[in-house]
């Protein structure tokens, strides 16, 4: 799953070279995944379950990266730690964003997960690899629709529908 990604000529990779893939769960990987980040590097895991259909599916590859000095969004796909669950990772929408934290959500879902306090995000979902392919597709611009239609559930359905065929028409 860890792969090399040096450009021929140089170039340090952003990844971890060498290391086999480890079957991490609960806490372990949120562990593991909050030192990889903290260490300025990019981090891979394969996505389980599907709460985040059609853009997130369950065995596609994400690519977290730590988070910069920007505050994450409402739209953006973040990775935070959540230990009253048993994958001990989310990955969801944020939805909304205050001072207090971030309310986060499934894309598939109807209901959003709470508030999770700065501290719990870990960084963001910047690509998704699906059959060897690499979109970021549901990231960025059509992400902050997304967040507009879980905040305006009827406004929203109609943008929904389109991202959902747009999703399904590129596999």
């Amino acid at each position: 799953m860890v792969r090399d990604d040096r450009q021929p000529g140089g170039g340090e990779s952003p990844f971890v070279e060498d290391a086999p893939p480890l079957p991490l769960r609960g806490h372990a990987l949120s562990l593991v995944l909050a030192d990889v980040l903290a260490a300025g590097r990019l981090f891979r895991f394969t996505a389980r379950g599907g709460s985040m259909v059609p853009f997130i599916r369950d065995g596609d590859v994400l690519t977290v990266a730590p988070l910069d000095s920007t505050a994450p969004a409402p739209g953006d796909v973040v990775a935070c730690s959540d230990p009253d669950r048993a994958a001990g990772v989310v990955v969801h929408r944020v939805v909304r964003a205050s001072a207090a934290g971030y309310v986060l959500q499934g894309d598939a879902l109807d209901d959003n997960d709470g508030e999770f306090e700065p501290g719990q995000i870990l960084g963001l979902v910047r690509e998704i690899t699906r059959s060897g392919r690499t979109t970021t597709r549901g990231l960025g611009a059509s992400g902050s629709l997304i967040a507009f239609a879980k905040r305006h559930p009827r406004a929203g359905r109609f943008i929904l529908r389109l991202l959902r065929f747009g999703a399904r028409s590129t596999g």
